[in-house]
């Protein structure tokens, strides 16, 4: 049945993926919505809620300002907030109700640029999209008012309190920096995700990481153009790679680094404590006997899995799955977008050797008697979890 639940929560839409993004640049972000749109991100989308602030606001609005379209008075609390905040930017999220009414962000950002000299970034989500499609409409709403502003290479450190947050390596863009973009909370498998792909790119041979929507500050977006490389580690960051390789000529790649060594790791937390060696051994090895396998995950991250497993079996037969944005020159034949649950139920009887992906998917196939190899997707539990 088209929208039944019976195992998933509902995913997160694009407003919280948009927020995501922007969440650490220091900027004043407006939810436009009466409350409730900006409570669901900051209450249960949005994972350094709970640990660290943002400038968050809902723009709160009633139902005649909708209905009236007092735009004015949007403008006006801006306004005034942005005389009380030291901020370097201001973001409109949009949700249903702009969609709704048709608000024009052109205008708004019209009326706001005349108000305050800070830069708008106006990004006309819906919340009918999930969140991904939110957090590319983000990094490329900001990287267009950068460009347009003419403020790329024009970063100052004189904000104190992000002086304070930021190690000495991330002050400015190193001339052998990759940068990483689609790695928000909301897209990375683990809280180690980050760590793994850093270790793995300095390996390379680059200095310097910058994990753009997760860590990098608003002077690292002004730097970026210094980047030797950018990366796209999910769907949400291939427009953002493919418009600073139009603005600036730097060469990008659509890969998830470290996901050879994802294979490994896994293996030894789950079974090193209890297995002996040659046991451990003969586990890693396991995955040449496998011929049938189903991945669901982040296409890009599943894409790289994919590519990592044919370099223990390059006869396997591997399908790539996931609920969320799968973009058509990724994807190869047989590759499936997930609409429904039933979808997965569905594909998940077609004799799978091995599916991968996050534990609570098992429940939705009882009686699937292959391997199942658990690897965490926030987007799908919500549940914060430590290592791999």
């Amino acid at each position: 049945m088209k929208g039944l639940r019976r195992f998933l929560t509902p995913f997160a839409p694009d407003q919280s993926g948009a927020v995501s993004v922007l969440y650490e640049l220091g900027g004043i972000v407006v939810i436009v919505d009466a409350g409730g749109c900006a409570g669901n991100i900051c209450g249960f989308d949005e994972p350094r809620w709970s640990e660290t602030r943002s400038a968050i606001f809902s723009a709160g609005l009633r139902d005649m300002d909708a209905i009236m379209g007092r735009d004015k008075l949007l403008v006006k609390k801006i306004a005034d907030a942005a005389g009380k905040i030291q901020a370097n930017f201001v973001a409109l999220v949009g949700t249903p109700v702009p969609a709704v009414i048709g608000t024009d962000y052109k205008a708004l950002k019209k009326m706001l640029s005349k108000e305050t000299s800070l830069p708008v970034v106006t990004v006309d989500t819906d919340g009918m999209h999930l969140f991904d499609s939110g957090e590319e409409k983000a990094y490329a709403a900001l990287l267009r008012e950068l460009k347009e502003k003419n403020l790329f290479d024009k970063a100052q450190d004189d904000n104190p309190s992000q002086q304070a947050a930021v190690r000495d390596e991330e002050k400015k863009s190193s001339a052998n920096c990759a940068g990483i973009f689609g790695a928000t909370p909301l897209d990375l498998y683990s809280q180690d995700g980050k760590r793994i792909i850093s270790d793995v790119l300095k390996k390379e041979g680059f200095d310097t990481v910058i994990f753009y929507g997760n860590g990098a500050l608003f002077s690292d977006f002004q730097n970026v153009s210094k980047n030797k490389i950018n990366i796209a580690v999910s769907p949400s960051g291939v427009k953002a790679v493919k418009l600073l390789n139009e603005y600036f000529g730097t060469p990008y790649e659509v890969r998830f680094p470290g996901t050879d060594v994802l294979i490994d790791e896994f293996s030894r937390k789950t079974y090193g404590s209890i297995l002996k060696d040659e046991q451990l051994n003969a586990h890693c090895n396991s995955l040449k006997d496998v011929q049938k396998i189903l991945i669901v995950h982040s296409q890009i991250f599943a894409n790289s899995l994919r590519a990592s497993i044919r370099k223990i079996d390059a006869k396997a037969d591997i399908t790539v799955a996931s609920w969320f944005e799968m973009l058509d020159e990724y994807m190869e034949d047989g590759d499936v977008h997930l609409k429904e649950e039933d979808d997965l139920i569905d594909l998940a009887a077609g004799g799978f050797d091995l599916i991968i992906g996050d534990e609570i998917l098992k429940k939705m196939m009882p009686e699937y008697k292959g391997k199942f190899f658990n690897i965490p997707e926030f987007s799908i539990s919500g549940k914060k979890r430590a290592g791999i």
